[in-house]
Protein backbone atom coordinates (compact mmCIF):
# COMPACT_ATOMS: atom_id res chain seq x y z
CA UNK A 1 0.00 0.00 0.00
CA UNK A 2 2.53 2.46 0.43
CA UNK A 3 6.83 3.59 -0.04
CA UNK A 4 8.30 5.81 1.65
CA UNK A 5 11.31 7.99 1.13
CA UNK A 6 13.48 10.56 2.67
CA UNK A 7 16.46 12.98 1.13
CA UNK A 8 16.92 15.09 4.33
CA UNK A 9 14.87 18.05 2.70
CA UNK A 10 11.38 16.22 2.83
CA UNK A 11 9.55 12.88 3.21
CA UNK A 12 7.46 11.03 0.11
CA UNK A 13 4.90 8.59 0.80
CA UNK A 14 3.89 6.77 -1.66
CA UNK A 15 0.50 4.90 -1.82
CA UNK A 16 -1.12 2.96 -4.02
CA UNK A 17 -4.78 0.65 -4.58
CA UNK A 18 -7.35 1.20 -2.35
CA UNK A 19 -7.39 3.67 0.76
CA UNK A 20 -10.05 2.44 3.02
CA UNK A 21 -11.69 1.37 6.52
CA UNK A 22 -9.42 -1.89 6.39
CA UNK A 23 -6.10 0.02 5.75
CA UNK A 24 -6.40 3.51 6.98
CA UNK A 25 -4.91 3.08 10.24
CA UNK A 26 -1.78 1.87 8.53
CA UNK A 27 -1.65 4.91 6.63
CA UNK A 28 -1.95 6.89 9.71
CA UNK A 29 0.68 4.70 11.36
CA UNK A 30 3.18 5.63 8.04
CA UNK A 31 1.85 9.40 8.04
CA UNK A 32 2.93 9.58 11.99
CA UNK A 33 6.03 7.63 11.82
CA UNK A 34 7.26 10.09 8.68
CA UNK A 35 6.09 13.23 10.61
CA UNK A 36 8.71 11.80 13.39
CA UNK A 37 11.20 11.69 11.24
CA UNK A 38 10.92 14.95 9.00
CA UNK A 39 8.41 17.18 10.36
CA UNK A 40 8.97 19.90 7.65
CA UNK A 41 7.51 18.93 4.47
CA UNK A 42 5.67 15.81 3.67
CA UNK A 43 4.72 15.04 -0.22
CA UNK A 44 2.22 12.23 -0.06
CA UNK A 45 2.22 10.39 -3.88
CA UNK A 46 -1.28 9.92 -4.71
CA UNK A 47 -0.59 8.34 -8.15
CA UNK A 48 -1.46 4.92 -7.72
CA UNK A 49 -4.44 5.54 -6.00
CA UNK A 50 -7.76 3.76 -7.28
CA UNK A 51 -9.90 4.29 -4.33
CA UNK A 52 -10.15 6.69 -1.09
CA UNK A 53 -13.21 6.75 1.07
CA UNK A 54 -13.99 9.12 4.17
CA UNK A 55 -11.69 7.03 6.19
CA UNK A 56 -8.46 7.54 4.02
CA UNK A 57 -9.61 11.29 3.88
CA UNK A 58 -9.65 11.72 7.02
CA UNK A 59 -5.97 10.34 7.86
CA UNK A 60 -4.79 12.28 5.24
CA UNK A 61 -6.89 15.53 7.10
CA UNK A 62 -5.29 14.46 10.44
CA UNK A 63 -1.95 14.64 8.87
CA UNK A 64 -2.33 17.92 7.19
CA UNK A 65 -3.64 19.40 10.75
CA UNK A 66 -0.46 17.81 12.46
CA UNK A 67 2.52 19.15 10.17
CA UNK A 68 0.61 22.54 9.87
CA UNK A 69 0.71 22.68 14.02
CA UNK A 70 4.32 22.06 13.38
CA UNK A 71 5.12 24.65 11.04
CA UNK A 72 5.34 22.14 8.34
CA UNK A 73 3.84 21.30 4.98
CA UNK A 74 1.60 18.11 3.25
CA UNK A 75 1.06 18.40 0.09
CA UNK A 76 -0.14 16.12 -2.53
CA UNK A 77 1.08 14.76 -5.67
CA UNK A 78 -0.72 13.37 -8.73
CA UNK A 79 -4.37 12.61 -7.99
CA UNK A 80 -5.60 10.82 -10.27
CA UNK A 81 -8.97 12.43 -12.45
CA UNK A 82 -11.29 9.95 -10.08
CA UNK A 83 -9.41 10.96 -7.11
CA UNK A 84 -9.27 14.81 -7.71
CA UNK A 85 -12.85 15.10 -8.30
CA UNK A 86 -13.67 13.37 -4.77
CA UNK A 87 -11.34 15.53 -3.05
CA UNK A 88 -13.09 18.41 -5.32
CA UNK A 89 -16.86 17.36 -4.14
CA UNK A 90 -15.22 17.25 -0.34
CA UNK A 91 -13.71 20.38 -0.42
CA UNK A 92 -9.73 18.94 0.19
CA UNK A 93 -9.41 21.11 -2.84
CA UNK A 94 -9.37 24.03 -1.23
CA UNK A 95 -7.57 22.66 2.01
CA UNK A 96 -4.89 20.80 0.60
CA UNK A 97 -1.78 22.40 -1.92
CA UNK A 98 -1.16 19.78 -5.42
CA UNK A 99 2.81 19.56 -6.09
Amino acid sequence: MSESQNNGLHSTLALSGRIDASNSHKLERDLLALHEQQPGMLIVDLSDVTYISSSGLRVLLMAHRRQQCQGGQLFLRNPSPKIMHIMTLCGFDQVFAFV
